[in-house]
Parts: C-alpha cells; sequence; structure tokens
C-alpha cells in the first residue's frame, strides 16, 4: 500500500530522481499527481480531509509536493503526441556543415544525363600537399593518358596539370561513359603514383567535379581556362617579370591548333602529353566564332 503524503519526510530519497528542472506557471504550484514513489494522491485533497490539520501543516504539503514534482521532473515531460524538442530527428538545419576543407567538394547527387554533343570540363583535387608540376608527375599523368588512347565512348582531349590539382576537358557518348573514363583514369593514374612513390589510397581528394559545356561561348572560355591555366595562377611570373615562356609546359597547349599566334612545334627534348582531337562540335570549330586564343590570354573565373 502506498505510503501517506506526511510520512514523506521520514522517508529516504530516491537516488535514481532526474535532475531538478524548475517548473511553476504564474507564480503558483499546479496539483498534478507526483510520478513518485510513495505518491498515491494530490497533498491538498489529504491535507483538507484531515480536520485536525493546521494551516501551517498544510503550508508544508504543499511545499514538499511542489518539490517532489520539481524533483522528479512530472512538469517537464512532453504530454504524449506532442512535438519533442530534443536533440537528434530530421529537422530544418541539420546535417554536418561543409567547412572551409570540404568547399571543393562536388555535391554527392546523382550527376545530370549526358549527351555526346556536350563536352566535360573535369576538374580533380590532389590529395598529397606537393605539387605536381614537377617531371615525374607529369610522367605519371602521361603514362595514364597513354592508357586512355583508343577509347570509343571516352577520350581526354586537353589537359592542364597544376600545384593541387588538374584541369581536363573530355568528350564522352553519355554520363556511364563518363563514369567509366573517369574513374578508369583515376585507377590508372592511382597505380602508377603508388608503384613510383610507395603507399596506398586516394591520390585525389575529392569527387571529381564536371561542368557540361553546352554553347560556344562557353566551349572557348573552357578551353582558355585550361589551357593558360597556368597565367591565371600567376605561375607565368619569374623574378617579378612575366616569363618568356609562351605555352605551359604542363598542359597540352603544344597540341593546340586555335591559337591566334599560330600553331607550335614541340622542342626536341619534349615529350607532349597524349591527348585525343575534339570530335564534338563545340570544340572542332563552333567555339571560333567567339575568336581564337591569344597565348597571353589570362582567363578569368568559369
Amino acid at each position: 500500500m502506498g505510503r501517506d503524503f506526511d510520512d514523506l519526510s521520514t522517508a529516504p530519497r530516491e537516488s535514481s530522481l532526474d535532475e531538478a528542472i524548475a517548473g511553476g506557471r504564474r507564480g503558483h504550484i499546479t496539483c498534478q499527481i507526483a510520478v513518485c514513489r510513495g505518491v498515491t494522491r494530490s497533498p491538498l485533497a489529504h491535507a483538507w480531509n484531515r480536520t485536525s490539520t493546521s494551516s501551517h501543516h498544510i503550508l508544508l504539503s504543499m511545499i514538499r509536493y511542489a518539490l517532489i514534482k520539481i524533483v522528479s521532473g512530472v512538469e517537464n515531460h512532453p504530454a504524449k503526441g506532442a512535438e519533442s524538442r530534443g536533440h537528434g530527428g530530421k529537422r530544418a538545419g541539420a546535417g554536418r556543415k561543409k567547412t572551409g576543407r570540404r568547399k571543393h567538394d562536388a555535391p554527392h547527387r546523382v550527376r545530370p544525363a549526358l549527351s555526346d554533343r556536350h563536352p566535360v570540363h573535369v576538374v580533380m583535387r590532389m590529395q598529397v600537399r606537393v605539387s605536381w608540376r614537377d617531371r615525374d608527375y607529369y610522367r605519371y599523368v602521361r603514362h595514364a593518358l597513354c592508357g586512355m588512347l583508343g577509347r570509343a565512348d571516352f577520350q581526354v582531349v586537353h589537359v592542364s596539370i597544376q600545384d593541387t590539382h588538374l584541369h581536363l576537358l573530355v568528350e564522352a557518348d553519355d554520363r556511364a561513359a563518363l563514369t567509366r573514363g573517369m574513374q578508369s583514369f583515376n585507377i590508372r593514374l592511382a597505380r602508377i603514383v603508388h608503384a613510383e612513390q610507395g603507399g596506398v589510397g586516394k591520390v585525389f581528394k575529392y569527387r571529381y567535379h564536371a561542368t557540361q559545356i553546352r554553347n560556344a561561348w562557353h566551349a572557348r572560355h573552357a578551353l582558355a581556362y585550361v589551357l593558360n591555366n597556368w597565367r591565371r595562377h600567376r605561375l607565368d611570373i619569374e623574378n617579378g617579370r612575366i616569363s618568356t615562356t609562351k605555352l605551359d609546359e604542363y598542359s597540352s597547349a603544344i597540341s593546340f591548333r586555335g591559337w591566334k599566334q599560330g600553331a607550335f612545334r614541340a622542342p626536341d627534348n619534349y615529350v607532349p602529353l597524349p591527348v585525343s582531337p575534339p570530335r564534338t562540335s563545340l570544340l572542332v570549330n563552333e567555339w571560333t566564332a567567339y575568336g581564337l586564343i591569344d597565348i597571353w590570354e589570362t582567363p578569368g573565373p568559369i
């Protein structure tokens, strides 16, 4: 049988009570049944039914009951069916936020459908913190590109090696061909790097970023952006002055035939990066409607 409310003054305290959280409404105590061991009915009803209870005894009973409600957290439990305001669950603004270190990561969603009439500008960011504008890394990329030659559904048209990332202009029959081609290039290059440098794991830090080229102006801008990207990063400056070097040797610029100054011949000791001639009309001739590309042109943001 439950213990009377008056006997709680001598009863042992519960050790499993929740943290005390103040309740109260407009300065008075609401009379709810306390969810606490030993309390079976409202203290006010019990107090007023005792004809021999003095006024100070009634006040003490009310205080005890209020303290039990506060300690046991009766008023802090949401009603059945009420919306919880606790942590977790689906809500607006939930989830991990992108930080400065992840701002280059492409969105992890299904890539859009791709037409074989639209070339693609691809950016791949390296995992290692060393510059790839080095003769060894140039050789690694060249060997990986050699393995990509002769594919019917995917080809690399132009490439540019920067310190921390690669730029590629590629053509693919559809979205699946683009995915397979990029996976093949990524795996080939990773195997070559690990075989030469040692180590395991990813070579590229993020998922590759792909932008479809849908018109002639975009095609012209993408060509200038990839082939003259070294000027955008100010890598053509030596000792505070612009270098007399006309083309970026860490790109496929020597194979491009759309320079305003005409075609260039590769030096005898230079092995160009192997790329394929374009097949899409946007990269073959439509881009020329907006003018040939100057070798000194510094491309803007794409």
